[in-house]
């Protein structure tokens, strides 16, 4: 027996696989889900343009089979707008076609199906076409996380998971310009944690990553979604604050030194509790300021 080898594969047939007025169309979509209901763990029959596209946004299917002619639509327009969707930009579709006619194969094709099929369906080769798109399909998924991870290595403290000096050095220029731009305060932060030293010497360095993954939470717990947090040092974290006066930065900046001052630290060994205080300086950018952009 024919396996995939996969953990579950997606098939939405759309359009044209039922069409309820036709026998030989029913005979078809039964041939079909016969075939795929012994080998695939779900399959998904669908009958109306509207509900696929919908279904196949909301969820992340690994194959699309649709035939060339709907009743209400027609299946090379409803082909592109799969691709035009960012959910199913890259999902593979396979297209089946009782037209022998080239030209509207290759139509099919130069609109985004990925293969096709003409009527009526060999099983061996049916099958074989769609191990061919979900493995092509699993292999580019794989790629695009790994270039993805790639990326958030680039950027991200891999300690803390917030992001790093780079990213920093990068996005501040472009913070500080947009809001010369829109004539907009901005505001920064920058915590240092006292005698960061004192815990790596009588506890480890390992209690030492600890303290700064803690100190990371408590900080990005009581800033803004829109603010930038940043690992700017061995101890020392940055906050940038858009749209925020120094004043606004005040408060915020009270609150974490409360909130890390005054609950102590547990490290791994429960019975290790340590007391932390940060140092905190703030400034508010200055329209005076403005010449030192290019030095950014």
């Amino acid at each position: 027996m024919f396996s995939i080898g996969l953990p579950e594969i997606l098939v939405v047939a759309l359009v044209g696989i039922i069409v309820l007025d036709k026998n030989e169309d029913i005979f078809q979509t039964e041939q079909i889900y016969n075939v795929l209901k012994q080998r695939f763990r779900l399959i998904k029959i669908l009958n109306d343009p509207t509900e696929a596209l919908k279904v196949s946004i909301k969820d992340n299917y690994d194959l699309i089979i649709s035939d060339m002619q709907f009743s209400r639509t027609n299946g090379l327009r409803l082909c592109s707008e799969f691709r035009s969707k960012v959910e199913t930009r890259y999902t593979p579709i396979l297209i089946l076609s009782e037209d022998h006619d080239k030209s509207n194969l290759v139509k099919a094709l130069d609109v985004g199906a990925n293969d096709y099929l003409t009527v009526p369906l060999d099983e061996s080769e049916l099958i074989a076409r769609i191990n061919l798109q979900v493995k092509h399909k699993r292999y580019q998924d794989a790629l695009r996380m790994n270039l993805f991870n790639n990326v958030e290595m680039s950027i991200k403290d891999p300690l803390t998971n917030c992001y790093n000096r780079r990213y920093f050095d990068t996005h501040l220029r472009n913070l500080v310009k947009n809001s010369i731009e829109k004539n907009k305060r901005l505001s920064l932060m920058i915590l240092d944690i006292d005698y960061f030293k004192v815990v790596n010497d009588n506890f480890g360095h390992s209690a030492g990553d600890e303290l700064l993954k803690q100190i990371q939470k408590r900080i990005s717990e009581n800033i803004r979604v829109t603010d930038l947090l940043v690992r700017f040092g061995g101890e020392e974290f940055v906050v940038v604050m858009p749209d925020a006066s120094i004043s606004d930065a005040y408060v915020v900046a009270e609150r974490i030194r409360k909130i890390i001052a005054m609950e102590p630290f547990t490290f791994s060994d429960k019975n290790k509790i340590h007391n932390v205080t940060v140092s905190i300086g703030i400034t508010e950018m200055q329209k005076s300021d403005l010449d030192n952009i290019k030095n950014l």
